[in-house]
């Protein structure tokens, strides 16, 4: 680990220091935890948005799909077999 210096306004740093969770495990601790949720949230985000692009407007689909339609157009069911016969 290395160690930073970081500021901040004395008021949150005194509400940050009453807190039950930053006395037990320490005001490092909290601000790595902070941090790893920070960029995995952002991580998430940049996610979401390269699908967003990916599947834009016309949700990704080749323009030879879309005229199908939403349901599509498929070919009717083969009619049931008869029962066999039991001699």
């Amino acid at each position: 680990m290395k160690a930073i210096q970081i500021t901040f306004e004395e008021d949150l740093l005194n509400d940050l220091d009453a807190d039950e969770t930053v006395k037990e495990i320490g005001r490092s601790a909290l601000l790595r935890q902070l941090a790893r949720e920070y960029l995995r949230r952002e991580r998430e985000r940049r996610i979401d948005e390269q699908y967003a692009r990916a599947y834009g407007d016309n949700g990704g689909a080749d323009p030879e799909w879309a005229e199908l339609g939403e349901d599509g157009d498929w070919p009717p069911e083969p009619p049931p077999e008869p029962p066999e016969d039991r001699k």
